[in-house]
């Protein structure tokens, strides 16, 4: 008999806000190379559904909820939530948000601040299990916390 490796689901948080799409789709990707040794699946908040929701002629309010509702589901069926923190001056409103609903819900932080001072901010700290500037770091912390190794 033999058995399947578990694939953990990782729910990826990006700023967005303000950012062109192509660039959000190359700061998933850089997580997606960056994790890819493990057996984990990123599930990214620019899905395509998403994405068709911003394109359709609905008022904001709507865009809003239905946007909301769709990550608060994939952020459910998470095991772990991966907060990118590392562009200097943004304002994570989003991830934040996310950040939250994701400590509520049990579901274990990691955050990526890179080269910023981001990982020193008490409420982050509080909230996430690892705080990363690092790759390599993340890898690990996210290893560990899915006892992946």
């Amino acid at each position: 008999m033999t058995y399947r490796k578990k694939v953990c689901r990782i729910y990826l948080a990006v700023p967005m806000d303000g950012i062109p799409t192509s660039a959000v789709r190359r700061n998933e990707q850089y997580f997606r190379i960056a994790l890819s040794k493990l057996p984990v699946r990123v599930t990214s908040t620019m899905s395509a559904a998403e994405r068709s929701v911003l394109n359709e002629d609905l008022d904001l309010a709507t865009k809003a909820n239905r946007i909301v509702e769709h990550d608060l589901h994939l952020l459910r069926r998470a095991d772990l939530v991966l907060l990118d923190l590392s562009k200097p001056g943004h304002t994570y409103v989003g991830c934040i948000c996310e950040m939250v609903y994701a400590h509520l819900m049990k579901i274990p932080i990691v955050a990526y601040v890179g080269d910023t001072d981001n990982g020193s901010r008490i409420w982050l700290v509080y909230h996430c299990k690892a705080i990363c500037k690092t790759t390599a770091e993340l890898k690990l912390e996210v290893a560990q916390l899915l006892h992946l190794m």
